[in-house]
């Protein structure tokens, strides 16, 4: 769809919103609710990755969350008609699929709200876990949670379809997962488990790269509170393999992280490690054998990590692959408006790999500061600074690397 013609439309749906919230509303039955309505605009000013120069660009997004409930049914779902690069039209949404977000329908019966019994399908996730992703199931996916006592139980299934009715052409992915927590006695401490498994075949990677996946990916957690500290671990292992076009790669590893925030005066300060497995073969071979990259949303900093420097040499996705770290954090909020936060990390990987920027084989990606300054401009709008400054070692990139994320948040 074209571009115009497609935020025309959207346009004329969120103009006509008030006047259908309210005949929803004056209906006995329906009620409408806007739960949100998000705009950010953002500037960025950054290294340039390996060459030492900057370069800075503009960025908007928008989106909206709708609801719609009756009695014990709720159905909502999210428009996103902007996020891209302004100027050049870089990643723009441009069709419907990239402009619906998540959605859903929930049915929570009152005669079971004893147990939080919850019915859903769409698009959704448990929410376990820092290292795992399971916000985002494939769409039509179906799920069932609720409470025995303390137990909460969540079991999901979905199903990833590739875009064509003919499995032939294109095959379809399958997920089961789920999910346990639980409080340990009178400990103060809880205790999480997550299981998924992933299987499908003919599943499209990339153009022209077709194959079969099948894995297992499981995890814990723990956390609670020992006097002042908050203490949380979590970790987790796959077991299987994708056959990418007659070529095997293995996603099996295991990976561990935890860490303890404490608050000194009006300081919370945070430590955090972790390690996760690598491929000894690494870049030498062309492999790239991440296995946290089948499921997460795990980022540290916000230059290293966060950006494309780990994505093209420490896995498909970033997470927690190939990786050990160690970081201390310290944040503050002088006033209710401003709020402050810092940090130093380092990070190494598990296997040496070979960097795509000097050939060279580096044993480090270096040390990280980076931070945050979070002020709130009115009771719907706030001024967001992101900061990061690398000091990388010389066989990596020669270059150090900085960000600036400038963004300016509308939400309500």
């Amino acid at each position: 769809m074209n571009k115009k013609v497609l935020v025309l439309v959207v346009g004329l749906l969120l103009l006509a919103t008030p006047v259908f919230a309210a005949f929803v509303d004056d209906n006995d039955t329906w009620k409408f609710n806007m739960e949100r309505v998000r705009y950010r605009f953002q500037y960025f000013i950054q290294s340039a990755s390996g060459d030492g120069d900057t370069y800075e660009f503009l960025d908007d997004d928008f989106d909206t969350t709708w609801a719609f409930s009756k009695g014990e049914l709720k159905v909502w779902f999210e428009l996103e008609p902007a996020d891209s690069n302004m100027g050049d039209d870089t990643h723009p949404n441009t069709d419907w699929d990239s402009v619906l977000g998540n959605y859903g329908a929930k049915w929570t019966p009152e005669s079971l709200a004893d147990s939080s019994f919850v019915f859903q399908v769409g698009d959704f996730g448990t929410g376990f876990g820092k290292a795992i992703n399971t916000d985002e199931s494939p769409r039509g996916s179906v799920g069932v949670s609720w409470k025995m006592g303390d137990v909460a139980v969540v079991l999901e299934y979905g199903r990833k379809y590739e875009g064509k009715t003919d499995d032939d052409v294109e095959g379809d992915e399958h997920l089961i997962r789920g999910q346990v927590h639980m409080p340990l006695g009178e400990s103060g401490f809880n205790l999480g488990a997550y299981a998924v498994l992933y299987t499908g075949s003919d599943i499209i990677f990339s153009e022209d790269v077709k194959g079969d996946r099948n894995v297992f990916l499981g995890a814990g957690e723990f956390s609670g509170k020992v006097s002042n500290l908050d203490l949380y671990s979590e970790f987790g292992f796959a077991s299987g393999k994708t056959d990418e076009t007659g070529e095997e790669v293995d996603l099996s590893g295991f990976y561990i992280m935890g860490g303890t925030s404490v608050a000194v005066g009006q300081v919370t300060l945070g430590i955090e490690g972790g390690f996760a497995t690598g491929d000894k073969n690494g870049w030498e071979d062309g492999k790239d054998e991440g296995f946290t990259a089948v499921s997460s949303d795990f980022w540290l900093g916000q230059v290293l990590h966060d950006e494309s420097l780990i994505l093209r040499s420490n896995g498909k996705d970033g997470g927690l692959s190939n990786i050990v770290y160690g970081q201390v954090t310290a944040g503050i909020s002088p006033t209710d408006k401003l709020s402050l936060d810092a940090g130093v990390i380092y990070l190494k990987p598990a296997e040496e790999i070979v960097s795509p920027y000097t050939g060279v084989q580096a044993d480090t990606y270096g040390t990280e500061v980076f931070g945050s300054v979070n002020y709130k401009l009115a009771d719907s709008l706030k001024y967001i600074l992101y900061w990061g400054y690398a000091i990388v070692n010389e066989d990596f990139i020669e270059d150090n690397q900085y960000q600036l994320h400038n963004r300016l948040e509308f939400n309500f």
